[in-house]
């Protein structure tokens, strides 16, 4: 008797984790950056940083009130996997600047804010 309760308990438990996914892949980020700022110095310059996406396609991509034709990065999109994010900005002639790039995968996001001091 005392063996039925014991393989029973473990029956429930085993099936308990199957419908709840007890793994532990549903703890992993969506979207994990090394690093989600970078700062330039006026003359401007190239600097980049690593991410991965696990389990989806991604887009990078900027809030159209933050446009502006100082800076470009690239790849711009991908499908899950490790990527390195390059970061160019151009010459500041004047006040500091910034923009925020968000790397999106299915509705996950993380922002990597790029700021460029100022010329004076």
């Amino acid at each position: 008797m005392k063996n039925i309760r014991l393989m029973l308990a473990l029956l429930l438990t085993v099936g308990f984790c199957g419908l709840s996914s007890c793994s532990k892949e549903d703890n992993i980020e969506p979207v994990i950056l090394d690093n989600d700022y970078l700062e330039f110095e006026a003359q401007g310059g190239t600097q980049s940083i690593t991410f991965t996406v696990n389990g989806g396609d991604w887009s990078a991509w900027v809030k159209p009130s933050e446009k502006g034709d100082w800076y470009s990065y690239t790849p711009t999109n991908g499908s899950a996997g490790k990527y390195t994010l390059s970061v160019t900005v151009e010459p500041n002639i004047g006040d500091s600047r910034f923009v925020t790039i968000e790397i999106n995968s299915n509705g996950n996001y993380k922002e990597l804010y790029v700021v460029q001091q100022a010329a004076y």
